[in-house]
């Protein structure tokens, strides 16, 4: 079941961290590049917890599974 949701663990920011490594542009291909975009923050766990103390971030949710971020930066 897909859902929307915020950060609410320790456990969603790493898979944030972890989405975010992906889509990298070092990362992905040249066509993933040009048709669907790709990242340009790389953020550390502390920064990304702390940023998440201000404001919690909207997440959209597989199941268990973070597939999609919007930060509150």
């Amino acid at each position: 079941m897909i859902y929307p949701a915020t950060v609410t663990t320790d456990d969603e920011l790493k898979q944030i961290l972890q989405l975010q490594q992906e889509n990298l542009p070092a990362n992905i291909t040249e066509d993933e590049l040009q048709g669907q975009g790709f990242v340009t923050v790389h953020h550390s766990f502390d920064v990304l917890k702390q940023m998440h103390g201000l404001s919690p971030s909207v997440i959209v949710k597989d199941d268990d599974k973070v597939i999609a971020y919007a930060l509150v930066m």
